[in-house]
């Protein structure tokens, strides 16, 4: 649920929020579900997956996989490439 007063959610309209603002608030959300589903069920790390750090650290914390979609816009299409590149690299 929105917990924000509505004059903080009007100001940011229609479009809503996506990308690095939602980073912190999703990666919580993602641990809760994981601790929650105790194995039952894979999780998709999503919400302000922007770089190869980012793309790590949700898969770190335990996400089955994961989805980009406004780091796409904002870096290219390129940032599926470093984030492979870079987990090659941390294995």
């Amino acid at each position: 649920p929105l917990v924000s007063p509505p004059t903080v959610w009007q100001e940011i309209g229609a479009g809503g929020l996506s990308g690095a603002p939602l980073q912190e608030r999703s990666g919580n959300i993602m641990r809760y579900l994981l601790k929650n589903a105790k194995g039952k069920l894979p999780v998709i790390g999503v919400g302000g997956i922007g770089s190869p750090a980012s793309a790590s650290r949700r898969l770190e914390d335990g996400a089955a996989l994961i989805q980009v979609y406004s780091g796409l816009v904002f870096e290219g299409p390129d940032l599926v490439k470093r984030i492979k590149t870079y987990l090659q690299k941390s294995l």
